[in-house]
């Protein structure tokens, strides 16, 4: 074929791709072509003795061809067919469905729809299969606008969820795009997990099981006696998040909890074998809570088993988390078998300290029951300086410390205890069978109603000058500055 003929042929598939319909070009079968009558009849009769005349290559067999490989001096054949009178041509000699006939095939938005089931042909975001969004649009060329069909309105402002018992989790995804009315809750981050009891506001993803009945209660399909709220990764082997209910002769793991987000850990009732290490040498956590979930503080139990403290709350780890402070929690529970290093401090819980008074540290302890502990410094609990210790209706037993403070040793920011009591505790005399504490300047203490039973040389207070012993009276209330006692 000529050049002229080629470039006729670009021209009309130019103007299919830009949207004329039917890829109408119009002209005469041999005058638009630059063919005389004569060139047909030179070549002699077909073999069925029809005249040869132009014959145009039909790929697709849909009965139109096109001009690229006719055949000026053809013959009937499969795949050909003869030029047409009112001159149409195959505007996609490789679709059947793209016909001069058919009213559009040409994809001009290129979104890979089209004919008339392409309801926007000149915008790609329109087209059958489109996410339907709220636009007040027909997206997907269904015949409806900002429909709810399920095939589209997946934005999280477009899309609600089915929240029958009201418990912020979904039984069932609801697409809309106004705000169904009650009982519907917005698609979001924490509706992306399915509610598997949807008519129990106490069973949906994202808590604790059942302590009580032993039962699933987060849509998981299994029960676990520990629930972490944030994800968290435990230096060695451990299931139920680091916490295994163990048997008498287990040997305790060592727990360090690497990171800084805050976390949460709550406990079905169990004896768990665990060493909990707040923080490494390359991180330190800032907000760490433990609870308990029995109907007494007996009945969860961390036993550290005599292989070390039970807890160690650690002071910021490196420079750049000097000025954070650091606050750990622990409600409801039992910290038992706890041993310190020969010469260190706190048996059950140390809280370690620094000289930095902008990282100052927060331990709680709320209806805690510390037995079993051992120290040379602080039998129970030990908190070094720039911290402050609170707690409420804590019950200290034995506990012995071989230098000072046989229960708890303080030498931090602030001390509160309100209610609680200590029995069997011991110190050397004078050094504080219950509490030994040191305040510096601008520091304080004070004791609420603290049963003390049958201790003796209970308390010690030591400022830079002496060290002042005193025994309490049981339920006496105390309230310490650094040089003085009252009342």
């Amino acid at each position: 074929m000529d050049r002229g003929k080629l470039a006729q042929l670009r021209c009309i598939l130019l103007m299919c791709s830009l949207g004329v319909s039917a890829c109408d070009s119009g002209g005469s079968p041999t005058s638009d072509l630059g063919l005389a009558d004569g060139d047909m009849a030179d070549a002699g009769p077909c073999a069925d003795g029809s005249a040869r005349t132009l014959m145009l290559r039909d790929a697709d067999e849909d009965g139109f061809g096109t001009l690229a490989g006719a055949d000026a001096h053809g013959c009937p054949a499969v795949g050909w067919v003869p030029y047409p009178a009112d001159g149409r041509l195959d505007c996609d000699d490789g679709d059947a469905r793209a016909t001069p006939d058919a009213e559009d095939y040409c994809d001009f938005d290129s979104d890979g729809a089209i004919g008339l089931d392409d309801c926007d042909d000149h915008n790609h975001r329109r087209h059958p299969g489109a996410v339907e969004r709220c636009n007040d649009v027909d997206d997907d060329c269904d015949g409806l606008v900002d429909d709810e069909d399920q095939d589209g309105l997946m934005d999280p402002e477009d899309t609600w969820a089915r929240d029958e018992d009201d418990d912020g989790y979904a039984s069932e995804v609801f697409l809309a795009c106004e705000d169904p009315g009650d009982g519907f809750v917005l698609w979001g981050e924490r509706t992306k997990e399915l509610d598997c009891a949807p008519l129990d506001p106490d069973v949906h993803p994202h808590r604790m099981d059942d302590c009580a009945a032993r039962a699933d209660a987060n849509c998981d399909g299994v029960f676990e006696p520990v629930y972490v709220e944030e994800p968290w990764f435990p230096q060695v082997p451990y299931s139920s998040a680091g916490f295994t209910a163990a048997g008498e002769d287990d040997p305790p793991t060592l727990i360090a909890i690497p990171g800084n987000d805050p976390i949460t850990i709550d406990l079905c009732p169990g004896t768990y074998r665990v060493m909990l290490d707040l923080g490494t040498s390359f991180a330190w956590r800032t907000d760490f809570t433990v609870r308990g979930h029995g109907a007494s503080p007996e009945e969860v139990v961390l036993d550290a088993a005599h292989a070390g403290r039970t807890v160690v709350v650690p002071p910021w780890a490196n420079l750049d988390q000097i000025g954070r402070a650091s606050v750990a929690r622990f409600e409801n529970l039992t910290l038992t078998g706890g041993r310190a290093p020969d010469g260190e401090r706190g048996g059950c819980i140390l809280q370690g300290g620094n000289d930095d008074p902008h990282s100052s540290g927060a331990l709680t302890l709320d209806r805690v029951l510390l037995r079993d502990c051992r120290a040379d410094v602080g039998g129970a609990v030990a908190v070094e300086r720039n911290n402050m210790l609170t707690m409420t209706d804590v019950v200290i037993t034995d506990a012995h410390a071989t230098q000072r403070g046989g229960g708890v040793d303080f030498e931090g920011l602030s001390l509160t205890m309100s209610g609680g009591s200590f029995s069997d505790v011991s110190a050397p005399g004078g050094q504080g069978a219950a509490l030994a504490a040191r305040l510096p300047v601008e520091q304080s203490l004070s004791l609420q109603s603290v049963d003390l039973g049958a201790v003796t040389n209970d308390f010690a207070l030591r400022t830079e000058a002496e060290t002042v012993v005193r025994d309490l009276a049981d339920g006496a209330s105390l309230t310490c500055t650094p040089t003085a006692c009252t009342p």
